[in-house]
């Protein structure tokens, strides 16, 4: 097991999967926003301005997530990935359910559900970090 706080470059075939079907959901979810902002805010009662700067802010977090499926990095990078998965869950849910935008039903069952998704794949990121060996 690695130390989570170290500076030692891991690897690991659960860490790898969680990586790549992060990236795989990430590309979509920001691909959807920015392709089909019209009728994707529409149906879930997105503000447009809210998929667009989403979208585009996913692009480069996408980035960082095809960079870490492909090599072996830093624990503390792995660690940051899980923790920004973990913001955004919370994030997510606060925008959900705060009241700040007009969403449909749909949207808030929509934003609610892709939050748990993310949370998943931060609880199975951190074990796959845990379970990682020095590479």
């Amino acid at each position: 097991m690695t130390d989570l706080l170290d500076r030692t470059l891991v690897r690991g075939r659960l860490l790898s999967l969680v990586l790549c079907v992060d990236a795989l959901a990430c590309a979509l979810f920001a691909v959807g926003l920015l392709l089909f902002r019209g009728p994707v805010d529409d149906r879930l009662g997105l503000p447009p301005t809210v998929s667009l700067i989403v979208g585009v802010a996913l692009l480069p977090w996408l980035a960082a997530l095809i960079m870490a499926a492909s090599r072996p990095v830093r624990s503390g990078v792995i660690l940051a990935i899980v923790a920004g998965n973990a913001v955004w869950v919370l994030a997510s849910a606060a925008f959900a359910v705060a009241g700040w935008a007009d969403l449909t039903d749909l949207g808030t069952a929509f934003v609610l559900v892709q939050a748990g998704g993310v949370a998943v794949i931060a609880w199975l990121g951190y074990l796959g970090l845990r379970r990682a060996s020095p590479a």
